[in-house]
């Protein structure tokens, strides 16, 4: 996803600054298109905007994807373990782990 944005947004920056950004190059007999900013100090500047928008990303992922949905998970593992306990005490049987089987009667 970052890589495609990255790849668009130079192809739109060279319509608008009417500067090549790009060039090809010849990679292992296969044409490519390599990202060509300027000096060193510009790739490399272009390298850490990279790997901050990747760990931007994956923060973002984090907590509003990742924290929300183990939250959920949590409390219906927490509702569902819960009503067991209770269906085995009601149901009339007896639990099978030991540690429940004390509480039977």
């Amino acid at each position: 996803m970052i890589i495609t944005g990255i790849n668009g947004g130079s192809r739109v920056l060279e319509q608008i600054l009417h500067r090549k950004l790009r060039i090809g190059m010849d990679v292992a007999g296969r044409p490519v298109d390599v990202l060509a900013v300027g000096p060193l100090w510009m790739g490399d500047l272009v390298a850490l905007c990279y790997i901050a928008a990747v760990i931007g990303v994956a923060t973002g992922t984090y907590h509003f994807v990742e924290r929300p949905w183990q939250k959920r998970f949590d409390a219906w593992a927490f509702r569902m373990q819960r009503s067991r306990r209770l269906t085995a005490r009601v149901g009339g049987r007896c639990p099978r782990r030991a540690e429940d089987a004390r509480s039977c009667p």
